[in-house]
């Protein structure tokens, strides 16, 4: 069995004189880099979790707007086909869709910032609101644009970056201009490759 006394690093004596002594002098540094692996692993893990979760969640609520879109719609054809005017109620229920609608994109935007969605599904997102803005989809006899323009001013929205974000996704021709925007407004620490 080899000893390790006289062991030299830079010059510098250890004053090990045995393998077990070197276990004993390596265990505590090797504990620690195993801890801050595990911190970080642990991190990682928890915060695609927390995507996936936020993720999720606005599906769900997107479904639920789309089912409430249909029935507008439905009512709107009803009364179309049968010659009838609309309602009080029924006209605000455009209003109240669009406000809830884009509250929703206001809290997607404030995730995405936050570092809560991945970059591709927001993306993705922000390309379906150009279309629906250069289509000017109609809910419950309101269009995209309309809804848009009533709740813009909203005072949720003022002094925040996301009525400049939407209007510079409304204006953009290309799928790439959309990503520019979304970077032009995203947190700078977000275009950071890893």
């Amino acid at each position: 069995m080899s000893t390790l006394s006289g062991t030299k690093i830079f010059g510098i004596p250890l004053g090990i004189d045995s393998w077990n002594d070197l276990a004993l002098a390596v265990a505590p540094f090797l504990t620690i880099c195993v801890l801050i692996l595990t911190l970080f692993m642990t991190y990682r893990l928890n915060k695609a979790l927390k995507k996936s979760d936020t993720t999720m969640q606005f599906h769900a609520r997107f479904d639920e707007l789309r089912k409430r879109e249909h029935e507008l719609n439905e009512a709107i054809e009803k009364k179309a086909q049968a010659g009838l005017p609309l309602d009080k109620d029924e006209e605000q229920a455009a209003y109240r869709y669009f406000t809830r609608f884009f509250s929703l994109q206001f809290d997607e935007f404030c995730a995405y910032r936050d570092g809560f969605i991945d970059r591709k599904h927001f993306a993705f997102w922000m390309l379906s609101r150009n279309r629906q803005w250069k289509n000017n989809t109609k809910v419950g006899g309101m269009g995209y644009c309309d809804g848009w323009s009533h709740c813009e001013e909203a005072e949720l929205y003022k002094g925040h970056r996301f009525p400049k974000l939407l209007n510079d996704v409304h204006s953009c021709t290309t799928e790439r201009a959309i990503r520019r925007a979304i970077k032009k407004h995203g947190r700078w620490w977000r275009n950071l490759s890893w």
